[in-house]
């Protein structure tokens, strides 16, 4: 079996990972005939270390950054029930994860080893294609088509949508 690096601490990580960016929004404008106007209810996300475009949202669709989203794992890894195995993102920071492998595996064939490990995964996006969930999984995400897979088949669900009020109904969800 690989030996895969883990991390106990969730700043390592989300720096590990690559995900140790932030996002803004800012104004949109259209240019027809010569006049630019400001887009009234639309907004674009934007990484700020790199100014690149991660969607058009609507005005009131609020951002998580990814410290907020995922610093909700260090609490678990403190008292060392999770410890932090996979993470990422797709399209430049469209879409983040981050995955809490479990202590406890399935195993499936002793003689060979072969174990299903359990994930505590949240995804998000910055695009607004994604709400913010956490999630139990067995799915290790490697691409766009194992992230959705997760999604589609996580257990004991939790989701945040992008609206007012997201970093609050987050801190609930916490202490929940």
């Amino acid at each position: 079996m690989k030996n895969i690096e883990t991390y106990t601490n969730i700043a390592e990580a989300i720096n590990a990972f690559g995900l140790n960016f932030e996002v803004e929004k800012t104004p949109l404008y259209t240019k027809y005939r010569g006049v630019e106007e400001q887009v009234a209810d639309k907004v674009a996300t934007i990484r700020t270390d790199n100014e690149y475009q991660l969607g058009i949202v609507g005005n009131s669709y609020e951002i998580v950054q990814n410290a907020d989203q995922f610093g909700v794992f260090q609490e678990f890894a403190d008292q060392g029930l999770v410890s932090f195995e996979n993470g990422g993102m797709f399209g430049g920071g469209k879409r983040t994860y981050i995955q809490a492998v479990l202590p406890s595996t399935i195993d499936i064939n002793l003689d060979r080893g072969d174990v299903i490990k359990k994930y505590i995964t949240i995804v998000s996006s910055h695009d607004g294609s994604v709400s913010l969930q956490a999630f139990v999984s067995d799915v290790r995400i490697i691409c766009t088509n194992t992230f959705m897979l997760a999604i589609r088949t996580g257990q004991h669900k939790t989701k945040i949508k992008h609206t007012p009020n997201a970093n609050k109904r987050l801190d609930e969800a916490v202490q929940i």
